[in-house]
């Protein structure tokens, strides 16, 4: 990503200028080295294939070095750092890796999907821990399939993320059209999650996780009745307190935070009283909607709410607990497809 910086003129002015030769060099260099390493595969790995079996890796290969050109432009800038990275023995063998799990498949998608994680393998080079995760995901790459990665992020963004902010019901439809629906449509068979299982991107929980329970435990506001006014106007609460409480559009009282842990963060912040952070704490919890209202409403105010619910309700996808390396590969999918941005610390760390 082209890093903006200033620049002082002879007269005192300033001009902004962006960094886009380092990164333009970043890039080159990283490249560079790949394709040294695809052609030293194409000679000593492949080099007993007949010519037409060559020519069609050498294409793959292509491809997949066009998708790393244009990937690695969000990743970094710093092109001595990036030498050093390159240069390193653990990076050189997951490049060759990744280089040849590019050189056997013609997909479009798996040379981009691979290209995204070298590029945060790259950018997460001085994390022990990161590092391993993403060799593991790039190794990985090449094993799954679409559906597998359809599974992968429709239960990390349903399970393991919060969306925010999400204060309405058709702020929570639009959150289930642009990050959810893209994944539907995928083929849910056992088989598919024991194949998961098998390539230790998630395991098999004895447990089922509620998808109705975390949407109403994540996402209250949006599904939430409120209470009638009287039944607050007893209460001894600051007008700061008070404050907070709003009408919503059926003209019952509610406070408007996305969900129980948003209203504690913003009363610690802000230094209620006790007494306040009582009273608010108490009435929150009475306006939660019941499971049964969430269900309702996802099935029936949002378009795709019945769908997602029978995705997890109906299949083993409420059981799939992600690994380290499912997550990333979930989250890098994600991004890929959605073009949201994600900060994979919140989940590798």
């Amino acid at each position: 990503m082209s890093e903006i910086k200033k620049q002082k003129t002879r007269d005192n002015s300033t001009n902004i200028q962006a960094d886009s030769i380092a990164v333009n060099q970043t890039v080159n260099l990283t490249v560079g080295s790949v394709e040294d390493l695809s052609k030293e595969l194409l000679s000593s790995v492949f080099g007993e294939l007949p010519q037409p079996v060559k020519d069609k890796i050498a294409e793959n290969q292509s491809s997949f070095l066009e998708a790393l050109k244009d990937k690695l432009k969000s990743y970094m800038s710093d092109v001595e750092e990036v030498k050093s990275v390159i240069n390193s023995p653990d990076f050189q063998f997951i490049t060759k890796k990744a280089a040849l799990a590019a050189s056997r498949s013609d997909s479009v998608e798996l040379h981009e999907n691979l290209a995204i994680l070298l590029g945060k393998r790259i950018s997460n080079d001085k994390e022990d821990i990161k590092r391993i995760v993403f060799n593991e995901s790039i190794e990985t790459a090449d094993k799954l399939t679409k559906d597998h990665l359809n599974i992968l992020a429709m239960v990390f963004i349903c399970l393991y993320a919060l969306n925010s902010p999400v204060n309405t019901i058709a702020d929570f439809d639009n959150f289930l059209e642009t990050m959810v629906t893209p994944f539907l449509g995928t083929s849910l068979t056992n088989s598919q999650f024991q194949y998961l299982e098998y390539t230790r991107c998630a395991s098999s929980s004895a447990l089922s996780r509620n998808l109705i329970q975390i949407f109403q435990k994540n996402y209250t506001l949006p599904f939430m009745r409120g209470l009638e006014k009287d039944k607050i106007d007893q209460l001894k609460l600051s007008n700061e307190a008070k404050a907070l409480i709003t009408t919503n559009e059926d003209d019952y009282l509610v406070i408007k935070t996305q969900n129980q842990k948003v209203l504690e963060d913003y009363l610690d912040k802000n230094n209620f009283s006790e007494e306040d952070k009582k009273e608010l704490k108490d009435i929150y919890g009475k306006m939660i909607p019941s499971t049964a209202q969430v269900e309702e409403d996802l099935k029936n105010k949002t378009k795709s709410g019945s769908k997602i619910f029978d995705s997890f309700s109906k299949t083993l996808m409420n059981k799939l607990q992600l690994s380290a390396v499912g997550i990333a590969i979930a989250a890098t999918y994600f991004e890929k497809v959605t073009n949201q941005k994600l900060n994979i610390d919140i989940w590798i760390n």
